[in-house]
């Protein structure tokens, strides 16, 4: 029983060191310079990336993740005008830059979801 108690109590410590909170921005994507830079200033050894983006477009869509390691690019085809991506990464960096590209104007809105994850170490 006391080893029970003890890894119950390790995990509880070790859950609340993490600090995994998500951070939301929604915006008009027809609104948006093609380009949302996102920083976090609290982040120091940041290890992951996770983001989600969803909403609804009206539009076939590319989305380019940036940070100062080099670009990745996905292109999105939204099912019904809705669109869910998730990003989830290796990621050495506090920030990160969405480029949104298209033919045409977009419309519509999306809701970028995210959280850098970060050593505790």
């Amino acid at each position: 029983m006391k080893k029970i108690f003890l890894l119950l109590v390790l995990f509880i410590i070790l859950s609340s060191c993490n600090t995994f909170s998500y951070k939301n921005t929604k915006m008009d994507i027809s609104k948006i310079n093609n380009e949302i830079r996102i920083k976090d200033e609290n982040k120091k050894n940041v290890y992951q990336l996770y983001c989600k983006i969803n909403g609804e477009v009206k539009d076939i869509i590319e989305i380019e993740f940036t940070n100062n390691e080099g670009t990745v690019s996905y292109k999105i085809i939204p099912e019904n005008d809705k669109i869910k991506f998730i990003y989830d990464t290796d990621w050495y960096s506090n920030e990160f830059v969405i480029k949104i590209i298209s033919n045409n104007i977009p419309s519509g809105n999306i809701n970028i979801i995210y959280k850098f994850i970060e050593s505790i170490y």
